[in-house]
Formats: structure tokens, C-alpha cells, sequence
């Protein structure tokens, strides 16, 4: 949806636009099957992330019009007359399986150091900005404009570059989503559950809550062992059809979030480490730490009722207008890079 968003945004601020179709080598092996496998759990493992990631075998020509590149010298930088890098955890440091890519910092190969570059909505994720930036990071200095989607990496840019970057809204609010249906929603309405927010607690919990308000439990590819419907195989339209029909939701990821407030559903967010940092900004700028709870707390009726029943219809509409003023940004950015080349 990332990936998506961006390059429609950048479609309707009147340039072509497409998506690079690469992977860093050791990304694209960490995703594939592992062979022998050892356990009944890393089978059930492999069996969810084969049910989950089967719908987004069809999605690669919706986005890219070139094939696969498997190193950056096969991509061809000839196409392009500038670069736009993000958005999402693009410059996390710290996770092995995404490489160390010095692509997303315009420092891949001559033919893309030749052409100009831009950030938007770039993420370090949950790296340690306390330590030093590996070399590569140095690339950033060259970016005619900077944009990153949370405070940390903010300050992290900041001490590299001795520039400020602009904290931007997520590609997912730049503009509305394709009315594509869902057709495996419960008929009845439901609240949904989606990125490994529940222990047992806060799924008995939760489970206990939506019996009393009438309402299904939908999980969306996550465990929940109170859910009374489940989709593991659903696409990213689907996904967000999902979204937009739930009468709540219950996330501990930073999409969830944004897509709980893009609909102005009412929400309980779990702030999971992995999610903790990339969240915080957002949960800061709209004021809604009322509904997020840390992982080593427990769901309580109060906190539920506070949180799922009521909208955030004053979120929704605050997340609107920093997307416009986003598009604005990413527009001046564009114009200003495209004229200097």
C-alpha cells in the first residue's frame, strides 16, 4: 500500500512514475523456504507465511513495469531522470535479513549516483540511533530533499547531515483508497484484529468484550484464539476494505494505526517494541495515548470501552490535512529536484 500510494501520488502531481522492482539479494533469500524443516513450528510457520504473502504473487506487474533486478547494477537507472526513495523501514541498520543496501541512499552504482534523489517518509524502524551510522549513510548528504515519517529518524538524519529533515505523512494518507470489496467480511458487524497485539489476557479479554457489544472477532493473518472468523489469505485492497468496515480495531503495528484513523474507527493500539518508536510520532501529533496501552499490560472493560467505542472521528480528520500538506511537500520536492537536474 506504500509502494502504491506513492507512486499514484506522484502520478497525479503530473510525472510518470514507477515503482523499482529490487530486492537486496539477501531479503529476497531470508523470504523464501528453508529446507529441511526441523520442527512442527517452523512447518506451521511456513504454512502462515504461505497463506499470507500467496495473495501479492499477482501484484508485481500492478506496480512495476520492469522485471526483478536482483543487484542494483541490473536495474535500469537509464529510465529514470530522478529518484524518489521510500517510504517505510527502508534505512533500518539493524536487521540482518534487509542488508545493509547502500540503494535507498542513492550510493548503489555510478549510473544512480549520476541521477538526483529524494527521501520520502524514510524509517530507521527500530534501529539504535545512539550508535554511528554505517559509511553509507554518508549518501544522504547528496538528497536535494529529506523526508522521514517519525521523530527518531529524524534526529538520526540530523546528526549525519546537520539538516532537519521534514516529518511527513505515511504514502498510505497521501489519498483515498481503491473501493476494491472484500467478499470474505463477516456479515455481521465485527471488531477487527490484526498485527499481534493479544496475549492470552488481552484475547480472553477482548473476546469476553465483543460477546457483550454483539459483535464478530475478525482476525486479519494474526493470532487470536477468540476470533470467530479468520482470513490468512487476503489482499491488500482486501486488507484495507477490512479497514473501512470494521466497527473497531485492535492493532499493535503502525499500518493498523494509520488505517484505524484514516476510517476514523474507534481503536486500542498495544505498542509493541517493534512498532513502539515508528507509532509514537503519530500517537504524539493526534493525542491519542488514551487508547495505546504498553505490551506487558493487561485490556481492561474501562480502557476497551474508552477505546472501542468511541471514533476518532477529530484523528481522521487532523491525519487528512497533514496528508495534504504532505502532498505539498512531496510536490515542491519533486519540482524543485526535476528543475536541477
Amino acid at each position: 500500500m506504500q509502494a502504491w500510494h506513492l507512486r499514484e501520488a506522484v502520478r497525479s502531481l503530473g510525472y510518470s512514475c514507477d515503482v523499482i522492482n529490487y530486492l537486496h539479494p539477501i531479503h529476497v533469500a531470508s523470504n523464501k523456504v528453508k529446507l529441511p524443516l526441523t520442527s512442527l513450528g517452523a512447518l506451521k510457520a511456513r504454512v502462515h507465511w504461505y497463506l499470507k504473502s500467496r495473495p501479492f504473487r499477482s501484484l508485481e506487474n500492478l506496480l512495476c513495469d520492469t522485471s526483478f533486478a536482483p543487484v542494483p547494477s541490473a536495474i535500469p537507472w537509464e529510465r529514470y531522470s530522478a529518484l524518489v526513495v521510500g517510504s517505510d523501514v527502508i534505512w533500518d541498520f539493524s536487521t540482518p535479513r534487509f542488508g545493509q543496501d547502500p540503494v535507498y541512499f542513492g550510493s548503489a552504482c555510478p549510473e544512480q549516483e549520476s541521477l538526483p534523489i529524494m527521501s520520502y517518509a524514510a524509517s530507521c524502524g527500530s534501529a539504535d540511533i545512539s550508535i554511528s551510522a554505517p559509511d553509507y549513510f554518508l549518501g544522504l548528504k547528496r538528497f536535494s530533499a529529506i523526508s522521514v515519517r517519525d521523530r527518531m529518524t529524524a534526529k538520526f538524519v540530523e546528526k549525519i547531515t546537520h539538516r532537519i529533515p521534514e516529518i511527513v505523512a505515511d504514502p498510505t494518507c497521501l489519498q483515498e483508497d481503491p473501493m476494491i470489496k472484500c467478499k470474505s467480511l463477516p456479515p455481521r458487524p465485527y471488531v477487527l484484529v490484526y498485527g499481534g497485539a493479544l496475549d492470552e489476557q488481552r484475547d480472553h479479554a477482548l473476546g469476553r468484550w465483543a460477546r457483550k457489544q454483539g459483535l464478530e472477532v475478525l482476525s486479519l493473518a494474526s493470532p487470536c484464539r477468540s476470533a470467530t472468523c479468520r482470513l490468512r489469505s487476503i489482499s491488500p485492497f482486501e486488507w484495507v476494505d477490512a479497514f473501512r468496515n470494521a466497527q473497531a480495531v485492535v492493532t499493535g503495528t503502525f499500518h493498523g494505526l494509520l488505517y484505524a484513523i484514516k476510517y476514523a474507527r474507534p481503536f486500542a493500539m498495544v505498542c509493541l517494541p517493534a512498532a513502539a518508536n515508528k507509532s509514537q510520532t503519530v500517537i504524539d501529533k493526534f493525542n491519542l495515548s488514551q487508547r495505546c496501552i504498553g505490551d506487558q499490560e493487561c485490556f481492561t472493560d474501562d480502557f476497551l470501552n474508552a477505546s472501542l467505542l468511541h471514533p476518532c472521528t477529530e484523528a481522521a480528520q487532523n491525519s487528512k490535512q497533514w496528508g495534504q500538506e504532505s502532498m505539498a511537500f512531496l510536490g515542491r520536492s519533486i519540482q524543485s529536484m526535476v528543475s536541477h537536474a
